[in-house]
């Protein structure tokens, strides 16, 4: 076997293939913001791909809005669930609907432990919110989300972008998904300087979850091995 030529080409061939695979995992590299190693298609984000998530044009948002609740519910003598006697303490606090007269658009919603709140339409086009900021839309005319301005960011849309994208950047430390919307998020720019364009370029080497974030520091998306909120965009 020694000096067999088949045995000696078989073997350098596979030594080549083991090389050339441990080669390729290597030069997509990296280390997270948060120190994690991450594995990222870096050919892919140099070329600008396209986000999974953006924004490409300015939003029109439905100005109907469907009615609040469910309210809470207590158990009555009979076993059945009732509304319970409310009185509002004081704003933002309500009982029903009629209870939120103070903006566009009040509903009475049952946010858990923190209360039934009033919350109001913000805007219906991004050119009703300040500084530029995105207004983020419910769903339809019959969900009761509000109409929210989302500030933060540095984008409404694509064409601010400089030929790039604008998309929103989960913010892991806040707790976004219990406000009156499920989807505020920063919308951030893409940059030539990104390490990652979404999630998909982005994993932590011995598992665990890793998300493609905008770090503003750096002013630039980058992987974070720190988790983000289950919301959608």
């Amino acid at each position: 076997m020694n000096g067999d030529p088949e045995w000696v080409f078989v073997i350098s061939t596979m030594v080549l293939a083991v090389a050339l695979g441990c080669g390729g995992r290597e030069s997509g590299a990296g280390t997270s913001s948060s120190g994690a190693s991450t594995n990222m298609d870096a050919s892919a984000v140099g070329a600008a791909r396209v986000p999974l998530y953006h924004r490409a044009a300015h939003a029109t948002c439905p100005s109907q809005r469907g009615a609040g609740g469910p309210y809470v519910m207590e158990i009555g003598p009979t076993g059945v669930p009732v509304l319970p006697a409310c009185t509002p303490t004081q704003s933002p606090y309500c009982c029903s609907d009629s209870d939120c007269d103070a903006g566009t658009d009040g509903r009475c919603l049952n946010f858990g432990h923190a209360g039934q709140q009033c919350t109001y339409d913000e805007c219906f086009t991004d050119s009703n919110c300040p500084s530029g900021a995105p207004c983020i839309c419910r769903s339809s005319s019959t969900d009761n989300t509000a109409n929210v301005c989302e500030s933060g960011g540095n984008c409404a849309i694509d064409s601010e972008c400089g030929g790039r994208y604008c998309s929103p950047s989960p913010v892991p430390s806040a707790e976004e998904c219990g406000g009156t919307s499920p989807y505020l998020f920063p919308y951030y720019c893409h940059t030539a300087m990104d390490a990652c364009v979404d999630d998909s370029d982005c994993f932590a080497d011995g598992g665990g979850a890793s998300f493609c974030v905008y770090d503003p520091p750096a002013r630039r998306w980058a992987c974070s091995s720190t988790p983000a909120p289950d919301c959608p965009p």
